[in-house]
């Protein structure tokens, strides 16, 4: 036999399950209306979303342009870092711009030595281009190939390969190898960036000398020996 209260209870549930049900239809029927009337103006939003973006990727186009036609230098695309480089010293170079002086120094007998690309004011600068005069043909018979794109001076490429023998660095090099006794290490401290040529110049000038060559660059150290550098010609 039911209780009164036990009917009462049923009654209740069949109620609260009747008003879900209703709820749930409700929440149905508006998800579906909105749903219809945002596919009704989807096309007329997406055209407007690219209406935007390409008038914002027109704007980012003409401002990039203004200023690129407004730089001082402007360079070419290069995937190598050396080119970008070379690009931008030629650039420099045509318009006169001076880039800062390339010094390299070397301490022999308690005392600093500097030197400048094609330096004249040494008092040994004499013994120095000789002895760099000498050593050349036999760089040469070692497979050393000038990198006369790296001469940014406007002469013929004979006199460019010897204008690379003057760089600040080998001019120190040299300076080290006259001075000091066999086996004893050259140090040089230089800075800028050796350039690709001087790197490859002194890994051959390391094969030649009985003598292993440091040069610390605004990179890194560099230690040339039996014709091999430390940083694996990654610099």
């Amino acid at each position: 036999m039911i209780s009164f209260s036990d009917f009462s209870r049923s009654k209740q549930s069949a109620l609260n399950s009747n008003l879900k049900s209703s709820e749930l239809k409700s929440k149905e029927s508006i998800t579906c209306s909105s749903s219809s009337s945002c596919s009704d103006s989807d096309s007329d939003s997406c055209s407007a979303s690219e209406l935007c973006w390409e008038a914002l990727i027109a704007i980012m186009q003409n401002s990039f342009s203004s200023a690129s036609s407004s730089s001082s230098l402007e360079l070419d695309e290069a995937s190598d870092s050396s080119s970008v480089s070379l690009q931008l010293r030629k650039q420099m170079s045509e318009r006169r711009m001076r880039k800062e002086q390339g010094i390299s120094l070397i301490e022999f007998n308690h005392q600093i030595h500097k030197f400048t690309i094609g330096e004249r004011s040494h008092p040994q600068s004499v013994e120095i281009y000789l002895y760099l005069q000498k050593l050349y043909p036999l760089m040469k018979q070692l497979g050393y190939v000038p990198m006369v794109e790296f001469s940014l001076h406007d002469i013929e490429d004979e006199n460019k390969e010897m204008a690379l023998s003057y760089h600040s660095e080998r001019l120190a090099i040299a300076f080290g190898l006259m001075n000091t006794s066999p086996g004893s290490p050259i140090r040089i401290v230089k800075n800028l960036r050796i350039c690709r040529d001087c790197h490859n110049a002194i890994k051959i000038i390391s094969q030649i000398v009985d003598h292993v060559i440091f040069v610390r660059d605004m990179n890194r150290f560099h230690h040339f020996e039996n014709g091999v550098c430390s940083c694996g010609d990654y610099w």
